[in-house]
């Protein structure tokens, strides 16, 4: 009798679990679309070309510290914080976002995406733009060649320079 109950139950919670997977699957928030660096690349030159249309332009935010940032970005970054402060200046434009190396800036995006914001996160972020020899400046807007890792040793070219802790 005890060995029926327990045959049972098994079944039940088995049954229970199948059913209940593919409906918690589908429950399941979308991920957060992604570019490459050749991507961000075009993006970034098309931008550039174009300058007459800034409101169809792509906003780069850079979600790293203040820290991170007054060692260099991407051109044509702006900081989170001014993106937060003005962002009703940016309403309707696809927001390409990217910090280190994309842990970050992958919340960031999430919540962004859940105020119904076209997001984008840069996948491999800083790091990824680095590795592939691409420009970076200051916040002064002079071309720079250092990049805040906080003493991480990701692999760079060696033309680039680690800072930080």
């Amino acid at each position: 009798m005890i060995v029926t109950r327990l045959i049972v139950l098994l079944i039940s919670v088995s049954l229970c679990i199948g059913f209940a997977l593919p409906v918690m699957a589908a429950e399941k928030p979308d991920a957060i679309a992604t570019i490459t660096t050749q991507q961000m690349q075009t993006m970034v030159a098309n931008r550039d070309a174009k300058k007459s249309e800034p409101k169809d332009d792509i906003v780069i935010v850079d979600c790293r510290s203040k820290e991170e940032t007054a060692v260099s970005m991407i051109p044509g970054a702006i900081t989170k914080e001014s993106y937060e402060k003005d962002i009703a200046t940016y309403d309707g434009q696809p927001v390409i976002v990217y910090c280190l190396s994309g842990g970050r800036s992958g919340l960031f995006a999430k919540r962004l995406a859940g105020e119904g914001i076209d997001v984008k996160n840069y996948q491999g972020s800083i790091i990824a733009w680095v590795q592939a020899k691409q420009d970076l400046v200051t916040p002064a807007g002079e071309p720079t060649k250092r990049v805040h890792t906080y003493g991480n040793p990701f692999p760079m070219p060696s033309e680039y320079e680690a800072v930080g802790r």
